[in-house]
């Protein structure tokens, strides 16, 4: 993908070790706010504030790769407990 940061202008050291917050407040509309990995309570709050509505998405880039946070509106359950009914006795 370099020849995309060749492209676009980035320097591919300048997308490592980092997290970028990504919004679509409107159609064919992205915003985007980048802060350092070090910077761990932006990051955190991001993630724990992820807006459906506005299509958020939050990437965390390492020189390994990348992963991608995003959120959607489903109820999480305990883990082992889906599809299982409880009834106290």
């Amino acid at each position: 993908m370099g020849w995309l940061q060749r492209l676009t202008g980035r320097a591919e050291s300048a997308q490592q070790d980092v997290a970028e917050l990504l919004s679509t407040p409107r159609l064919f509309r992205v915003t985007s706010e980048t802060v350092s990995l070090d910077d761990r309570e932006t990051v955190r709050r991001w993630l724990r504030e992820l807006d459906p509505d506005l299509q958020q998405q939050v990437h965390i880039r390492r020189p390994g790769g990348a992963i991608a946070a995003i959120s959607d509106r489903r109820v999480l359950q305990p883990a082992g407990t889906e599809g299982s009914t409880f009834s106290r006795r």
